[in-house]
């Protein structure tokens, strides 16, 4: 074999075929279309929500659900048009008292202990009620006779005055 023939035939190899060529664009069409699908996570309202907004543009007009979500986007800047014009016109004063308060979610809750105590309060209130009639004014304490029934109020109090501090 001459080099000539050599050098022909692994240029010959080197070129591409029409099958090449067709097989390679065939490859990238597909490619595409994976690109292109949506994932493959979506619920089925979303799956919905997405084909009547392929059909929609396919028909030339806007989904519904976009046209939705562009006059939200319109009202979300125009609300932050006009919040912004309000603030640029107040003082530094008006603008420190407008501020949201933080809020701190552990503030709002009760110790552990909060909710045992208060009604331990109220049911010994009770208690010594019961008892001071049961026993026919002989006990809880037999010294304070009728004062007993102030006793067993007053303990039942400190609870009712607990549960307004209750959250």
């Amino acid at each position: 074999m001459s080099k000539e023939s050599v050098n022909n035939e692994s240029d010959a190899e080197l070129e591409p075929t029409i099958d090449d060529v067709e097989t390679a664009e065939a490859d990238a069409a597909v490619d595409d279309k994976k690109e292109s699908k949506t994932p493959a996570k979506l619920t089925e309202k979303e799956r919905i929500a997405r084909s009547k907004e392929i059909a929609a543009k396919a028909r030339g007009k806007e989904s519904a659900a976009s046209r939705r979500r562009a006059r939200h986007e319109a009202q979300k800047e125009a609300n932050a048009k006009a919040e912004k014009a309000k603030r640029d016109s107040m003082t530094k004063a008006q603008l420190r008292y407008s501020q949201p308060k933080t809020h701190n979610v552990d503030d709002d809750q009760n110790p552990v202990w909060f909710k045992p105590i208060m009604f331990g309060f109220l049911l010994l209130g009770l208690l010594w009620i019961l008892v001071y009639y049961l026993s026919s004014a002989k006990l809880p304490v037999a010294e304070l006779g009728d004062w007993n029934l102030l006793v067993g109020i007053g303990i039942s109090l400190v609870g009712f005055l607990m549960m307004t501090n209750w959250k």
